[in-house]
């Protein structure tokens, strides 16, 4: 009906022109008996900013309407502090037996409600947030009214007593988009996010005793649904915008956050092997990205917080070696996911129906099979990033190459030896330490999977929510991506040992034989792949063509410089 309505009236400006006046009309009406309408015109605003990607200057009174909805949010927040502020007072807090409950029915006596006017006005403030390319309208309307500090009151409340789950989410989307620019990431933390977010967020998540991170609750429902797991990950990802925009300006904050919040960081990172549900994935996959930003400062870091720098290190190495075993047996995967998180998958992946244990032995029907092969695709889909991010962060904690290639003088005390020297495959045990074979393992692996995607054996792009042409180039470029990042940790992590004087003369040459033979031998795939423009085997795997070169170009010459650096040193090891 709605697009019908939209269809009629014409054209997305004129629509909103004439959303805004009705708007105006409606915040100068008595307070009760328009509340329902306000709540409407945001809806229709928010669906009609969503139907077409536009820019400030296409929107009529772009200005007037970001002022109005500020002046609103400002006087529905304050009443919504008021309220929780109350009901606290009187004992009336809401019981927390569900960490992922959103429908109790003391809500209703709050102004968090999914449809209400505050937190529809959050979502339409994102939404006209995203058109400001700049952040200079946001930032002259915020100047006038202080929205954000009394968003951030609002905020710390919430996550202490746990309450308003819809408004937080709504909040952290809010201060999300407008952290994208330089200007908006500054008046975020200018406004006092670390103080409202850092601390407060400890009531979110609960701990527990045996090293798992309590999923149970938002596995089974939709990883879109609100839950406060969903508030912790949205946390998250803010501070590592914020870190992304503002670097060394939200360094102090960033720390105290990971120093806060570093039982649960571990935890999470810990948990991948043993819990594939999406919810611990996701999760992790926010967890590497903010320390992959808090990677790029190292020496800040080793000097406030240096054990938990060392812990991070070789728990985002046992990391990659989870996931490496789990992407390299695909059957594993599917008996971990079937026999420990059957439950854990979301209900628009896996079956409605339940499947009855005495009937295991059964065929399962072709439906039940499509869909527990979308959900192992997607589960692999979300190991591949958290690897790939994994990996990048790794790389910030090892000597840079040529300066440990040329460097002599280089103080090799700053830099802590990641891998053991051993060369054979990891088995998926949290007892083996981590390992030249676990990066060898994980080269394999990506050459493995880049051939199943040119040769099209399955839908994983779809399967991971991405478009097929797109969706292949970009996972194309991650597995890339993955190696470029593996090639580069076992060469500098080689020459740490070969400048290191407390290794004996008789294990570095050892290392140089296994080493230089290993990679020989995926340099003659890659070689064979890049001359031939395909597989030489089903079990050689392939390289995608560099883009733009011409299948004469295939030679060494043509290869990537980081495969010209790899046969560099290995015939530097070999002399």
């Amino acid at each position: 009906l709605f697009l019908f309505v939209v269809s009629e009236l014409g054209s997305v400006d004129k629509i909103i022109n004439s959303l805004t006046q009705i708007l105006e009309g409606v915040l100068q009406a008595d307070q009760q008996m328009m509340e329902k309408t306000k709540a409407k015109v945001f809806s229709a605003l928010i669906t009609v900013l969503q139907m077409k990607e536009m820019k400030v200057n296409e929107i009529p009174q772009y200005s007037q309407l970001v002022l109005s909805v500020c002046e609103t949010l400002q006087d529905e927040v304050i009443a919504l502090f008021d309220q929780t502020r109350h009901s606290l007072t009187l004992g009336d807090a809401t019981d927390d037996k569900d960490s992922m409950e959103t429908d109790d029915a003391s809500r209703v006596k709050h102004k968090d409600q999914r449809d209400g006017v505050c937190v529809l006005g959050l979502h339409l403030a994102k939404e006209l947030c995203e058109v400001d390319d700049d952040g200079d309208y946001w930032l002259q309307i915020t100047r006038k009214v202080p929205v954000l500090p009394t968003i951030f009151t609002a905020l710390e409340i919430s996550l202490r007593v746990k309450q308003n789950l819809h408004f937080t989410e709504a909040s952290l989307h809010l201060l999300l988009t407008l952290a994208r620019t330089q200007q908006g990431a500054a008046a975020v933390a200018g406004a006092g996010v670390s103080q409202s977010v850092c601390l407060p967020l400890l009531s979110v998540y609960q701990l527990s005793t045996n090293g798992a991170i309590q999923t149970s609750a938002s596995s089974r429902k939709s990883q879109d649904a609100p839950s406060w797991p969903g508030v912790y990950r949205l946390s998250m990802s803010l501070m590592e915008r914020l870190l992304k925009t503002l670097r060394y300006n939200f360094l102090t904050e960033a720390l105290d956050f990971v120093g806060v919040h570093q039982e649960r960081i571990l935890q999470c990172l810990n948990a991948v092997r043993t819990v594939q549900s999406l919810a611990c994935l996701e999760e992790a996959d926010h967890t590497v990205g903010f320390i992959l930003q808090l990677s790029n400062f190292t020496k800040e870091w080793h000097f406030h917080l240096p054990q938990l720098m060392r812990d991070m290190q070789v728990n985002l190495c046992y990391l990659c070696q989870a996931c490496t075993s789990l992407l390299h047996s695909r059957k594993m995967l599917q008996h971990y996911l079937q026999t420990k998180n059957g439950d854990s998958l979301p209900s628009s992946v896996t079956p409605r129906v339940q499947r009855n244990p005495q009937a295991s032995s059964k065929h399962p029907s072709p439906e039940s099979e499509a869909a527990e092969q979308k959900a192992l695709l997607m589960v692999q889909y979300s190991l591949l990033k958290i690897l790939s991010k994994s990996l990048a962060a790794l790389r910030h904690f090892t000597p840079d190459v040529c300066q440990i290639l040329l460097d002599q003088s280089l103080d090799l005390a700053e830099y802590n030896v990641l891998f053991v020297l051993s060369f054979t495959t990891p088995a998926f045990d949290s007892d083996v330490a981590p390992s030249f074979g676990t990066l060898l393992a994980t080269v394999n692996v990506a050459l493995n999977m880049l051939g199943e995607l040119d040769k099209k054996k399955e839908p994983f792009p779809q399967a991971a929510g991405l478009n097929m042409q797109e969706g292949t180039k970009t996972l194309k470029s991650l597995l890339m991506f993955t190696m470029e990042n593996c090639f580069y940790l076992l060469i500098s992590q080689a020459m740490r040992y070969l400048r290191d004087p407390a290794v004996h003369p008789r294990d570095k040459q050892r290392m140089k034989q296994e080493l230089s033979s290993e990679l020989s031998t995926l340099l003659s795939s890659l070689s064979r792949y890049f001359r031939r423009g395909g597989p030489s085997s089903p079990a050689s795997g392939v390289l995608p063509s560099p883009q733009g070169k011409s299948a004469s170009k295939l030679g060494p010459e043509g290869q990537e410089p980081l495969f010209q650096l790899v046969q560099a040193f290995v015939r530097h090891v070999q002399r």
